[in-house]
């Protein structure tokens, strides 16, 4: 029983009665950050497509006064 204690320590593990839970959130930590990454990126490109017709006029209109 201790070694599976010792064992449990060492990969990183609490042990709660029946339940055994993970320590770390490292992992957890960067998929939250990629999927807020990803919506901000859905979220960008959507901004883009609704406003195309206005930035194609800008850039038109700085070509033409150039």
């Amino acid at each position: 029983m201790i070694q599976l204690q010792n064992l449990i320590s060492r990969i990183g593990l609490i042990r709660l009665g029946d339940f055994t839970l993970p320590r770390r959130e490292e992992g957890q930590t960067l998929v939250e950050y990629a999927l807020i990454l990803f919506f901000i990126a859905i979220l960008v490109i959507a901004v883009l497509i609704a406003l195309q017709g206005k930035i194609t006029s800008v850039f038109s209109s700085i070509v033409d006064a150039l």
